[in-house]
């Protein structure tokens, strides 16, 4: 589930958010130019490349990306580069420190890291399926008024998944403003990941309910249904692209199903559907 790796950066969003100042730069997932005769106090590029002609008044940093100091390029506070490098040419300033981490993997032979990562790939999506087939064979009443949830209401599913998944990041900021609210984040989170977790569960179950159903086979087991599902949508998600594509409509439709189901008891309108 690509859509997980949001919560990857989100220590990361929550300590740019807590030390960025006025006339800083802050991006995600592009890059950062500070051209000659501009000046920003911060200039911090999660995903993405830092390039420098100008001045930064305190750090300049790239986390996944490089950062490049043109001549003429004063920084007046640190330079980090967090898997990636530093390149400073003559006549650049830097008034910190100069701090670029690299990894592991540079050391190892691309042939050998493709392998590595292959073989990480097939381990993750074995165990999640093993947690797959748990969750469905003790709750499959549960899995199956979710799938239910995206078969009848397909529409107001995708509109509470989206809700749900741009809410994430500022209800995690919102609660980093307090004391209480910063414990309360790991929770939060874990509840997220879950809730994920077991929408694409439903999903799952949803797309094998299909694919039986189109081959004239509607009685099998529920988990049966989820287990061919959860085959069939980590095939395609090796497919560059398309994979992407289909394992993200999966997560939303998926977390929209469980923020649904969930309004549905709150109000007592939950209905066994299954047909």
């Amino acid at each position: 589930m690509k859509s997980l790796h949001i919560f990857c950066i989100i220590p990361l969003v929550l300590i740019v958010f807590a030390f960025a100042e006025n006339g800083s730069i802050i991006r995600f997932g592009s890059d950062i130019s500070v051209p000659r005769g501009e000046e920003v106090r911060d200039a911090v590029a999660i995903g993405g490349n830092v390039e420098v002609a100008g001045t930064v008044k305190n750090d300049a940093v790239a986390i996944g990306g490089s950062v490049t100091l043109h001549q003429g390029a004063d920084v007046n506070g640190n330079v980090v580069s967090i898997a990636g490098t530093i390149t400073q040419a003559e006549g650049a300033i830097v008034g910190g420190d100069v701090v670029e981490i690299t990894g592991p993997w540079e050391m190892v032979p691309p042939e050998t890291l493709f392998q590595i990562l292959v073989g990480a790939r097939i381990a993750m999506f074995v165990a999640l399926l093993v947690l797959l087939l748990l969750i469905v064979a003790l709750l499959p009443d549960q899995i199956t008024s979710l799938a239910s949830v995206i078969k009848t209401e397909p529409a107001k599913t995708v509109l509470w998944g989206i809700i749900a998944t741009v809410a994430i990041v500022p209800v995690i900021i919102l609660l980093a403003i307090s004391v209480i609210g910063i414990f309360v984040i790991p929770f939060f989170i874990l509840a997220v990941v879950i809730a994920f977790f077991v929408g694409y569960i439903a999903v799952s179950v949803f797309v094998g309910d299909a694919l039986l159903r189109a081959m004239q086979k509607p009685d099998v087991p529920v988990i049966w249904k989820g287990l061919l599902g959860y085959i069939v949508l980590g095939v395609v998600g090796w497919i560059p692209v398309l994979g992407w594509l289909v394992s993200s409509v999966a997560s939303v439709l998926g977390i929209g199903a469980v923020l649904e189901l969930l309004i549905r008891s709150r109000a007592g309108k939950v209905k066994n559907t299954n047909s």
